[in-house]
C-alpha cells in the first residue's frame, strides 16, 4: 500500500456518514492499515510513534494523523524513497 493513498483515505474520513456504525469501521479499517504501513516501513520512527499515540485516542484527531503521514512523505521524497 502506498503512503499516498493511506493519505487520500484519511482525508476522506471527514465526509460525513449518517451511520456512525459505519463511520467507525471505516475510521478503524484506516488507522490500522495505516499502522501496519508504519510499523513495517518505520518501526523506530517518531511520527510512527506519534501516530499511535494520536490513534490510540479516545477523541481522535484525524486530521493530526493525515498530517503526520504526510509529513512522512515529505521525507520520503526527499530521499527519494517512493516508487510511484
Amino acid at each position: 500500500m502506498r503512503l499516498s493513498k493511506l493519505i487520500n483515505e484519511g482525508e476522506k474520513i471527514e465526509k460525513k456518514f449518517t451511520n456512525r456504525k459505519e463511520f467507525n469501521e471505516k475510521n478503524n479499517r484506516w488507522i490500522n492499515k495505516s499502522l501496519s504501513y508504519l510499523k513495517e516501513n518505520y518501526p523506530k520512527s517518531v511520527l510512527t510513534n506519534d501516530f499511535i499515540l494520536e490513534s490510540e485516542k479516545i477523541d481522535k484527531n484525524y486530521h493530526n494523523m493525515v498530517a503526520i503521514l504526510k509529513g512522512l512523505k515529505d521525507v520520503e521524497e526527499e530521499l527519494d524513497l517512493l516508487n510511484e
